[in-house]
């Protein structure tokens, strides 16, 4: 969810809609890009007209990197907000292939109580162990919950949600949950889980708060004000640095602008927040595109924090790039990261959606994000692109297509705010050898939306070496 969602069912195209489609070919891609693949088939216990994916999230093992786990909402309903259920795919050859299979115990189709589920998102600790976080909730009820689902088998198996967070009154919502695991095996607190969210309040204020687990996800603290009280927030990036400062990464509506808290005891003080730039917000006509959500990340072992959102630049719709090498105190200049646009398109190509994620060193810093470059009216066909930069985000190499077909966005739910491939993306890090950047997305290739995910060999800036598939 992203804000209050009315009620509505799904609204998938009908026939005719299907045959008037362009049908879309397939392209040659970079040698760097493995052959794009589906995360396993659609779950046959989703009942017919609720089987489209959104949202997609992924994390690696620390503990073993050729083990990847992704989540996704599983049969996205429209204006009401939510899915059916929330699933998962679990790779243990880097993304090679993948095992499918829904959350137990999560919703009513799984065992649980909810009637419906969003916000999906996954992490892993310094031992392997995994975490999926969901927003639960009922649409005839005030009844809501964030869970948290632990694997102590790198993914393959999850215990029954334990529940983090409960709606504190009646007026009250939660919304956009993430999830951040400290996997620093010398920090302070290792283990310890945090969980942010945004408070929707009576009073039309919407504070960014969170809670804290020290018994894997066992139980949970009573949740704080992360953001000042009063304030109006969405879509907080909990994120641990290296000597177990937790901070947050987050997007203020009272004045248009990314800011920071930081916590100097892990979660359970905030100082005052800090600026990181104002933006310059636009919102795509066909598109729910999470105009407002930033992707923040942090290199495992520097600390070095960096965000991603789209934005406009001199006047121009762009993919926006900021890092920060003191733990949030200061920041570096915005910088556009996605291809420079053509003459033909002064205000820009739009694109949105982006997803960061950095190498455990800082320097190999990673981007992802849908792009309408590739349709000639630039409105309803997207692929994934990927903005890469090998010096810690000083400089930027030509952005790289990822996807070799098109994805039509009518094949997606159509929500009140637009066609609906997810408000997040996801990407999982370079490690070097065989541990490869693996994004994940939604695809409709295969006339509804699916979990998709590839594999990206490493390319050294400047000596021209790739890393070629067999």
């Amino acid at each position: 969810m992203l804000l209050a969602e009315k009620a509505g069912a799904l609204k998938l195209p009908d026939e005719k809609t299907l045959r008037s489609l362009p049908r879309l070919e397939a392209v040659s891609l970079s040698p760097r890009v493995s052959p794009n693949i589906p995360l396993g088939d659609d779950p046959t216990t989703l009942p017919l007209g609720y089987r489209a994916q959104a949202e997609p999230f992924i994390a690696r093992n620390p503990v073993d990197p050729q083990t990847l786990v992704g989540i996704f909402q599983e049969g996205r309903y429209t204006t009401n907000g939510g899915a059916v259920t929330c699933g998962y795919a679990v790779s243990h050859d880097g993304g090679r292939s993948w095992r499918r299979a829904l959350i137990p115990f999560l919703t009513t189709l799984t065992g649980g109580e909810y009637e419906r589920a969003t916000d999906p998102v996954v992490a892993f600790d310094h031992q392997g162990n995994c975490y999926l976080s969901t927003l639960a909730f009922d649409v005839s009820s005030s009844h809501e919950a964030i869970v948290v689902n632990k694997s102590t088998d790198g993914g393959d198996n999850f215990n029954p949600p334990q529940i983090a967070v409960v709606r504190p009154l009646l007026t009250d919502y939660l919304d956009k949950d993430w999830i951040a695991v400290d996997a620093h095996p010398n920090s302070p607190h290792p283990g310890r889980i945090a969980v942010t969210f945004t408070n929707f309040r009576a009073d039309s204020s919407a504070p960014i708060m969170s809670t804290l687990s020290n018994d894997g996800g066992i139980t949970w603290t009573p949740p704080i004000l992360a953001s000042p009280a009063g304030s109006n927030c969405q879509g907080s990036q909990p994120i641990f640095l290296p000597d177990g400062m937790l901070t947050i990464v987050y997007f203020s509506f009272n004045d248009n602008t990314m800011k920071i808290v930081r916590s100097a005891d892990g979660g359970y003080h905030y100082d005052s927040p800090i600026t990181i730039d104002y933006i310059n917000t636009i919102s795509d006509p066909e598109a729910r595109d999470g105009w407002f959500l930033p992707s923040a990340s942090a290199a495992l072992n520097t600390g070095t924090i960096f965000v991603t959102i789209k934005g406009k630049l001199l006047n121009q719709r762009r993919i926006l790039f900021t890092r920060s090498t003191d733990a949030g105190l200061t920041w570096s200049q915005i910088i556009p990261i996605d291809d420079p646009p053509p003459p033909t398109d002064p205000y820009g190509i739009p694109a949105f959606i982006p997803s960061l994620i950095a190498s455990p060193d800082a320097r190999h810093v990673s981007v992802i994000f849908y792009d309408k470059r590739n349709d000639p009216q630039r409105r309803f066909l997207v692929d994934v692109y990927l903005a890469e930069s090998y010096n810690g985000g000083l400089t930027w190499e030509p952005n790289l297509r990822i996807t070799d077909v098109s994805s039509d966005m009518r094949l997606a739910p159509l929500t009140y705010e637009g066609y609906m491939l997810g408000d997040y993306l996801g990407i999982a890090e370079c490690r070097g050898g065989d541990a490869q950047v693996v994004p994940i997305w939604i695809d409709t290739r295969r006339a509804s939306p699916d979990p998709f995910a590839c594999r990206v060999s490493d390319y050294q800036s400047g000596t021209k070496t790739y890393l070629l598939y067999e």
